[in-house]
């Protein structure tokens, strides 16, 4: 059976797709779109900022806003390095 393979975009440096590698990515992209969904949900117990100096803290679960947008942006640079090691694009670019 012949192995389906996807147009090349037309795209500099882009090379065509098996199956395969399209289902890999996807994969990947699934698994990632999941923890940037629980990102957002931590997001969610991120304090607001104090209104007047002296404020006393929110009490129960509160989450560092910094820490969860560096999560999200580490992991959104990991799923585009697994990208990356599936397509194999030429150039540097």
């Amino acid at each position: 059976m012949e192995e389906k393979l996807h147009p090349v975009p037309p795209v500099s440096g882009y090379r065509q797709l098996s199956q395969a590698e399209v289902d890999a990515m996807n994969t990947v992209k699934a698994a990632f779109n999941a923890v940037g969904d629980a990102l957002t949900n931590l997001a969610a117990f991120v304090p607001p900022p104090p209104s007047y100096p002296g404020e006393p803290e929110v009490s129960g679960l509160a989450i560092d806003g910094r820490c969860v947008e560096n999560a999200r942006t580490f992991a959104q640079t990991a799923a585009m390095w697994a990208n990356r090691a599936i397509t194999r694009p030429g150039g540097f670019a």
